[in-house]
């Protein structure tokens, strides 16, 4: 059976040959400082070839898609929700 973790906070890293995506959660009791990045224990880490990025992205545009399409509109994240290294 697949494990569930909620996750509100990513990293991108790539590699050579994979890109690593590391999935945390950070609940914090003050508004993050805009441009600053975020300090989270990553609760989950993924280590995607490139040779699947393609079709992962390709995956995550049409479900945003039908998203958008069903709800009208998605909420922006707050400042800083996701971090990319």
């Amino acid at each position: 059976m697949a494990q569930t973790v909620y996750a509100n906070v990513v990293n991108v890293k790539l590699s050579g040959q994979e890109m690593i995506l590391e999935f945390g959660a950070i609940f914090p009791e003050a508004p993050p400082v805009p441009g600053a990045p975020i300090k989270f224990d990553p609760e989950v880490r993924i280590v995607w070839t490139l040779a699947g990025l393609k079709p992962l992205t390709e995956a995550l545009q049409n479900a945003l898609k039908a998203l958008e399409h069903a709800q009208s509109s998605i909420p922006q994240p707050n400042a800083g929700q996701a971090a990319s290294k």
